[in-house]
């Protein structure tokens, strides 16, 4: 039989911030990892689909929103099991 995550009781406390903490500092370490290899190959993604440095800076732009978005949606959805 399956447990759905309704039925899971929260448990609070510290080992809930320790999980809150190795996600986050998961999710940091995979995207520090993505930035550094954007930032290696750049130069070369410039050469090879000519593109400009203002819209090297755009796609740079646009994935950190996107990851900080994803990062609110996710604690926001996060909050709602929690309390339903």
């Amino acid at each position: 039989m399956a447990t759905s995550l309704k039925t899971i009781p929260a448990t609070g406390g510290r080992s809930n911030e320790n999980t809150r903490l190795v996600t986050a500092g998961s999710a940091a370490l995979a995207f520090a990892q993505a930035r550094m290899g954007y930032g290696l190959f750049l130069r070369q993604f410039q050469e090879t689909f000519l593109i400009s440095a203002t819209k090297a800076g755009i796609i740079s732009g646009r994935g950190l929103m996107a990851f900080l978005i994803g990062g609110l949606l996710i604690q926001r959805r996060g909050q709602d099991l929690c309390h339903e």
